[in-house]
């Protein structure tokens, strides 16, 4: 009579014995899945370290880029203002020269023909 007790509770655990296998299997799993989660984070941190450094030297590229384009404007401006002022004082000075040659033509100082 005693036998269907001893049965139900060999049975209990048993089921028991089971359970804590589980529960300790879904544990290992559970370890190795945050494992695996640091690999991910730790790649993912890498990888927003990379793209920040490129994003920074990329910056730094635009920004030197931005200077030479400035610096080579100014030059051009400064250049083209040069040319401008030459290019007067060519006009002032050939129409100096017209002048004088017009005046030196109307005052009759031709050298003499032989």
């Amino acid at each position: 009579e005693g036998r269907p007790g001893q049965e139900a509770a060999a049975g209990k655990a048993g089921e028991v014995a089971v359970s804590n296998a589980e529960l300790e299997l879904l544990r290992a799993k559970v370890r190795e899945q945050d494992q695996q989660l640091l690999v991910y984070k730790s790649e993912n941190d890498r990888q927003a370290a990379q793209l920040a450094s490129s994003a920074a030297n990329s910056a730094l590229e635009q920004a030197k880029a931005q200077a030479s384009v400035q610096t080579a404007t100014s030059r051009a401006s400064y250049f083209e203002g040069r040319v401008r002022a030459l290019e007067s004082e060519l006009s002032a000075s050939q129409a100096r020269a017209a002048s004088a040659a017009a005046g030196e033509s109307s005052s009759g100082t031709s050298p003499p023909s032989g």
